[in-house]
């Protein structure tokens, strides 16, 4: 009986806590261990380099109760080589009970 009262009420807390467009790329309520380069840095950042390369880096919440990954630009640059970052693209899913955010970047 306690298990058909406790579960809703902790699904119903931890989705109206987590809210609907989080002011990091991913959040969780129980746990939470995620790195991201933060807004409002994306665009063009280089002219003079050209888009040769192309990298990404992710971060993932599931049931917005635990969160993971690294989605900085340095980590887009070590998956992908790029040494010269000409573009910084960001790209985010959400839906109920998961959530991903990319990082998603051009150069040489």
């Amino acid at each position: 009986m306690k298990l058909k009262i406790v579960a809703p009420a902790f699904i119903t807390f931890a989705f109206f806590t987590t809210g609907c467009v989080p002011n990091i790329p991913v959040n969780g309520i129980i746990y939470s261990d995620v790195k991201h380069p933060g807004f409002g840095t994306g665009g063009i950042v280089n002219d003079s380099v050209q888009p040769i390369k192309e990298g990404s880096s992710i971060c993932q919440s599931y049931a917005g109760l635990v969160a993971l990954g690294d989605c900085t630009v340095e980590e887009a640059q070590r998956d992908s080589g790029i040494t010269k970052v000409r573009s910084i693209e960001y790209e985010s899913i959400v839906y109920p009970f998961y959530g991903k955010f990319t990082t998603v970047i051009k150069g040489e």
